[in-house]
């Protein structure tokens, strides 16, 4: 939907039957091994949980209810995605400003 070509996806373990339904579409999947992950992922993931963890640490409560919590993670990956990456795509516009523009 916006005009990229994907030429190569790198997945867990857990994904390989997935390589054989694109194998069609001309996109290299590239499995890591069974016990290892993807270390992009893996540190965007580590992003995220250490804003999350801090954002708790500054609230006054002890215990947060589950829902809260899942908004409080959507919170946290909103403000992520409102400033563009250094090794992003695009250099001038946040993940945020082209999912909207994408949609609309």
């Amino acid at each position: 939907m916006g005009g990229f070509l994907v030429q190569k996806i790198h997945v867990d373990g857990q994904f390989e039957g997935i390589s054989e339904k694109l194998d069609d579409l001309i996109i290299f999947v590239n499995v890591t091994s069974r016990n290892k992950h993807v270390p992009e992922a893996e540190q965007c993931i580590r992003t995220i949980k250490e804003r999350v963890r801090s954002t708790i640490n500054t609230l006054p409560f002890k215990k947060i209810p589950h829902g809260i919590f899942v908004e409080l993670v959507y919170s946290c990956v909103f403000r992520l995605n409102e400033f563009p990456r250094c090794d992003g795509i695009l250099q001038k516009h946040s993940p945020r400003i082209v999912k909207s523009t994408l949609y609309t």
